[in-house]
């Protein structure tokens, strides 16, 4: 029978929103959440019990997420809050925020935990923004341009007036 803090975390790990990857000393994925699944495009079976090193996908989109999780699980360093890009098996291309923690008991590393959030949509809004600022300030240019001309025009025209 699982006692209550087995059963506590197991819930933590069931229900937490973000992708939640625990990796032991021996490089095997000891937990992860249902998200991490769904966010990496797999499914959760290929998680539970797999090699780490599954998870680096040879695509040059997933450079960044593939150097993260070196850096963590091989050489120990914990790092908070990277943006990363990853195409997900099915060709889906995300962004994702991650963080990642190298625990160690008398300086003996026990594993790494790996968080990582879809930040996808936030990132696409923001191009979107910025896409819309640069045509504004391109239809002011044009207008000021345009208001420039016109004076100029303008001026012309009374030179002639008083000749």
């Amino acid at each position: 029978m699982p006692s209550v803090r087995q059963i506590l975390v197991q819930n933590v790990v069931k229900t937490i929103p973000v992708g939640l990857l625990v990796i032991g000393p021996r490089g095997t994925v000891m937990a992860a959440s249902p998200s991490a699944a769904e966010l990496l495009g797999l499914e959760q079976t290929e998680l539970a019990g797999c090699d780490w090193r599954a998870l680096l996908l040879p695509v040059a989109a997933n450079e960044a997420f593939n150097r993260n999780l070196v850096e963590a699980v091989e050489q120990g360093r914990p790092y908070g809050q990277r943006l990363a890009d990853y195409q997900r098996p099915d060709g889906e291309t995300r962004r994702f925020s991650m963080t990642a923690s190298c625990p160690s008991v008398e300086g003996r590393p026990i594993g790494v935990t790996v968080l990582f959030d879809d930040v996808t949509a936030l990132y696409r809004s923001r191009e979107r923004e910025n896409a819309a600022l640069r045509e504004k300030n391109r239809l002011q240019h044009d207008m000021i341009e345009s208001l420039n001309r016109s004076e100029e025009h303008t001026s012309e025209l009374q030179s002639l007036a008083y000749l």
